[in-house]
């Protein structure tokens, strides 16, 4: 039993000290991350794409080429940007409303994202 609780004092002190060599060390306060160059734009653009990935993609597919849902492809030659945002959020025939669950903010971005494929 004594054996038992030495050995586990032993592991977990190991652990710690693992833990506490990995958080880093050596850095004398200067700041050495790499500058961010990118543009606000891209890390929206990249937000939009991971919301269709997340909300999307699974009815209008990977390309926007359709599926179960419309070929999205060129919907802004059918929808202005302001219907394809209402059709998001309030939802149109088979398509669910998004509204409850997508900040404007996100739907906005979305409908510039998908327009600019």
């Amino acid at each position: 039993m004594v054996k038992r609780k030495v050995w586990l004092a032993a592991v977990l002190l190991a652990a710690l000290g693992l833990g506490v060599s990995a958080c880093g060390g050596g850095n004398d306060g200067a700041d050495t991350r790499e500058p961010d160059n990118t543009a606000p734009a891209d890390s929206t653009a990249a937000q939009a794409e991971a919301v269709y990935k997340a909300n999307c993609v699974s009815c209008h597919g990977a390309d926007l080429g359709g599926g179960f849902g419309p070929e999205l492809k060129n919907v802004d030659q059918r929808l202005s940007a302001d219907e394809l945002f209402t059709v998001i959020k309030e939802g149109r025939g088979q398509m669910p409303a998004f509204g409850g669950s997508l900040s404007d903010e996100e739907i906005q971005a979305l409908v510039e994202w998908i327009n600019a494929q």
